[in-house]
């Protein structure tokens, strides 16, 4: 069943919304959602500040599943480097920390009382997270974003691309440990064991050592540490499990938290997504650490686990979807600023920072409530799917066309006789054995092949009995699947997954366009001149004519004069540089051109005058005049002309033909 229109229109107009629990797959769910909340964004009217930001240029994350075995090989080597870089933390932060990933890690246990179950979880939890994936960007040169780990598509741990241990995956099990399971929900919650329990022993990350913690492992057999800062180098360890996704990873569950009753307000959402450990209920949050267990049951040392980051980009996704489908209460918080409200503390306020030590700069909460800010965050997620595929055919590739054809010219010579009782696949594997075939018919009692065509052979007719395709068709059925498609696309989803295949013109030839930077800027500054002039006088006269008089006179004038002085194009920014750049149909260009100038002029004036006369007849006459003269002028003009010019347009790239998108 999907979500209607209607019914989301109703659920973003009032704040009432449907009780009642779909039918559909969680995995389905989940790609209604996403799709619904692209939109609810698009409708949106923008604020001023999220000019800058918009669904058009915003990063998207991605489904680790819809990832190239490329792209998923560049996201695990920046994430070896940053296990690799030194630590830039003060020693006596984390004395243990070896690695800019213990920089991390030692974060989250330092701050884990006032990060879980409090008014800041999915703020601090949303920042942690985008400032890991800036320092893979920034300090390994990794260009992609942040993926995600849909727990709602994870099936068979040892098939799945994130955990089959494949050196494209974020390694897989750990080595069989004999042990009593897992305890959550502060005790109340047991869970039994997985097949794993010890060290990683295959992919990228076999063999991986946590330095930091554990000071209070969910796991049974892991040894506490009372000093979790400090050095205390292990293996990883991991025991994947269903058990957590096939209990609480559930169509009703996120159905709940999204739509449901529980999504009323962001207190409820929160307090049912962490769980009810009273009532034994883990929750989504817990689910997916203790479905990976090992390292990552360990409230407070859980992100010595690399996939703990793509847990908290799913984490993030269904905050960001409840936001996006609840705008009335979509910057609201919730909660204290302890734990469970143990000891009892003051509700978080917006105002609240989020501290990062090293890893980012500080942030408010208030900061952090919405993805399309500008600052610091600008991204958005994608819609679940497999990655289609995508190729450019001669001409479009016809499927499922009801119609009569030409016998006489377009039989295929080399197929030599008609199959009985023809099905799809049996057809299509006959006539793939003859080199001539192009294309093939069958009904409930032969099959035949055809060098040519569909289109050059078919003419529909929805009373004939015959069924054709062309021989790339993938199936003998219309896709009913919602593929993954760039928003930038000119097809709607819906158009695309109702189809066999979308058919995509291509553009006649590339454009060119030529794009000059803004011309000469004269800025005005308005600055404040300050002028000192010290003088100092100091005259002595001694007069001896048979009496004597002494007479000293000394005076010190200081002077500050203050006033404002305009400058107008003191240095002039000249940019007109003209840029010229090919834009392809369907790919992205960014042209950018940032010009600084900077003039600076500084002049001291400094002037001392001294004049000493001396006269002596009978009468001695002494007279010393100092005067000091200090004048200093200070003058800095910075202009900054910045021109910037950005060119979206779709997103595949087609240069001849045409291009069918597929659903997988």
């Amino acid at each position: 069943m999907q979500i209607s229109f209607g019914i989301l229109a109703a659920l973003l107009s009032t704040s009432s919304l449907v009780a009642a629990s779909p039918t559909q797959s969680a995995g389905d769910l989940m790609l209604d959602l996403n799709s619904k909340a692209i939109s609810a964004l698009e409708n949106a009217q923008a604020p001023t500040s999220r000019k800058k930001c918009t669904i058009a240029n915003a990063n998207v994350r991605r489904d680790w599943k819809a990832l190239s075995k490329k792209e998923r090989k560049a996201y695990i080597n920046a994430v070896l480097c940053l296990r690799k870089k030194p630590s830039k933390a003060d020693p006596s932060f984390a004395p243990g920390a070896r690695t800019r990933y213990d920089d991390f890690v030692a974060v989250h246990i330092i701050q884990t009382r006032t990060i879980h179950a409090t008014g800041n979880f999915f703020t601090w939890h949303r920042y942690y997270t985008w400032a890991y994936e800036k320092a893979l960007r920034d300090e390994c040169d990794y260009k992609g974003t942040q993926p995600y780990w849909n727990w709602f598509e994870t099936g068979d741990f040892a098939t799945n691309s994130l955990f089959d241990g494949s050196e494209t995956s974020m390694s897989g099990d750990g080595g069989f440990f004999k042990h009593n399971g897992s305890v959550s929900g502060t005790g109340l919650i047991f869970l039994p064991s997985g097949n794993g329990g010890g060290c990683i022993k295959k992919g990228p990350f076999a063999g991986a050592t946590a330095n930091l913690g554990p000071p209070s492992p969910g796991m049974d057999g892991m040894e506490a540490t009372a000093t979790p800062l400090e050095y205390n180098p292990r293996c990883l360890r991991r025991d994947l499990s269903r058990y957590t996704i096939d209990k609480w990873m559930t169509l009703p569950n996120l159905y709940n938290v999204t739509l449901g009753d529980a999504s009323r307000s962001i207190q409820i959402m929160q307090d049912e997504f962490q769980g009810r450990f009273p009532d034994r209920f883990l929750g989504l949050h817990g689910a997916g650490h203790f479905a990976i267990g090992g390292d990552s049951s360990d409230l407070y040392s859980s992100s010595n686990e690399p996939v703990f980051f793509l847990h908290h980009a799913m984490v993030d996704r269904v905050y960001w979807i409840w936001q996006a489908l609840h705008p009335k209460q979509a910057r609201d918080i919730a909660g204290t600023i302890t734990i469970g409200n143990r000891p009892p503390s003051r509700d978080a306020l917006k105002s609240d920072p989020l501290n990062m030590g090293v890893n980012a700069a500080e942030i408010t909460i208030d900061d952090a409530l919405d993805t399309m800010s500008g600052s610091p965050f600008c991204y958005i997620y994608l819609v679940t799917a497999p990655t289609p595929t995508v190729y450019i055919p001669s001409t479009e590739v016809h499927c499922n066309v009801v119609g009569y054809g030409d016998d006489n010219n377009y039989w295929s010579g080399g197929s030599g006789q008609s199959i009985k009782d023809p099905s799809f696949s049996v057809c299509r594997d006959f006539c793939l054995s003859d080199s001539e075939a192009t294309s093939f018919r069958f009904n409930s009692i032969v099959c035949d092949c055809y060098n040519g065509t569909v289109s050059a052979v078919v003419t529909p007719d929805a009373s004939a009995p015959w069924t054709w395709y062309d021989m790339l068709c993938g199936s003998a059925n219309k896709l009913s699947l919602n593929i993954e498609l760039d928003i930038h696309l000119n097809k709607a989803l819906s158009d695309i997954s109702s189809a066999c295949s979308c058919l995509i013109p291509s553009p006649s030839a590339p454009t060119t366009v030529t794009i000059t930077a803004k011309a000469s800027r004269t800025i005005t500054t308005t600055q404040t001149r300050t002028n000192t002039f010290s003088v100092n006088k100091l005259r002595s006269t001694f007069v001896t004519d048979r009496k004597t008089s002494t007479s000293t006179s000394s005076s010190k004038t200081t002077k500050t004069g203050s006033e404002t002085v305009t400058q107008t194009n003191r240095k002039s920014a000249t940019v007109t540089k003209p840029v010229t750049v090919t834009v392809t149909n369907f790919n992205t260009v960014i042209v950018t051109n940032t010009n600084v100038v900077e003039a600076t002029n500084y002049n001291t004036l400094y002037f001392t005058n001294v004049d000493t006369v001396a006269e002596t007849d009978y009468n001695i006459v002494a007279f010393t005049n100092t005067e000091g003269f200090t004048v200093t002028q200070y003058y800095t003009t910075v202009q900054t002309d910045v021109a910037t010019n950005v060119i979206t347009p779709d997103a595949v790239t087609v240069t001849s033909g045409t291009t069918t998108v597929w659903g997988s």
